[in-house]
């Protein structure tokens, strides 16, 4: 059983951030961009209930380049996701990860949603599946926290944040410490520190997948869509 930690930073930082007085320094690992109008620089996609294309119908288009991903979730209920991934080697106890993506959601997506939206995480798939989300609630006020399951245990490891923003291109990083203890996480919109946690990070297995999209919306009841873009996967070191 884990016990919840969080804890505040103070200092804002997006390509080189501090934390407890020490710098990080970022190196890139994965990108997918979608400009090959495919996702042959991804590991996989995967749907239940729901659709994944590369197109260019998204209005307005991203900031950078012509093609971007739509996911449709069609809102019969059960298990839901449509999303693409990444396999990793294994990121264990003290790994330093960040990743970015751009996200847009359509007005009308948060009144429409019957689920709890999980549009970005990490599971430690197939050793007992334990997940680390970024996961919007469905209750009011529909606030955002980052997430550990582990074995069916749930822990928020950040305060909450707003992630309700609707009919425009947001970009959002996330970055993290894994550890049992002395791990940290955080949370920039656009650039801005927006959430940030102190603590345990771990949930006794290593990383070996990332996911962006749905990656898990179940029992979702009503059609959805999101357009995703512009995703980055950095590997860190302190």
């Amino acid at each position: 059983m884990r016990g919840q930690r969080i804890g505040l930073a103070v200092v804002l930082g997006l390509w080189c951030s501090l934390s407890v007085g020490e710098a990080q320094t970022w190196t890139q690992f994965l990108a997918g961009n979608f400009e090959s109008n495919n996702f042959t620089q991804f590991t996989a996609t995967s749907t239940s209930d729901g659709t994944i294309v590369v197109t260019n119908t998204c209005t307005p288009p991203p900031a950078q380049g012509l093609y971007h991903c739509k996911a449709d979730l069609a809102g019969n209920g059960g298990t839901n996701f449509a999303r693409v991934q990444w396999d990793l080697p294994s990121w264990g106890q003290d790994q330093l990860w960040a990743a970015e993506y751009s996200m847009y959601l359509p007005t009308g997506f948060h009144s429409a949603r019957t689920c709890t939206f999980q549009p970005f995480g990490t599971d430690t798939f197939p050793t007992l599946n334990n997940q680390m989300r970024l996961m919007v609630y469905l209750t009011a006020p529909q606030n955002a926290f980052m997430v550990l399951n582990d074995e069916g245990v749930t822990t928020e490891i950040t305060p909450a944040f707003n992630y309700l923003t609707e009919g425009q291109w947001v970009r959002w990083r996330v970055e993290q410490k894994i550890h049992n203890s002395a791990g940290w996480t955080k949370v920039y919109k656009n650039g801005v520190l927006v959430a940030s946690g102190t603590g345990d990070t771990w949930t006794g297995e290593p990383v070996t997948r990332i996911r962006f999209g749905y990656a898990d919306c179940s029992a979702q009841t009503a059609p959805l869509t999101l357009y995703l873009d512009h995703i980055v996967v950095y590997t860190g070191a302190e």
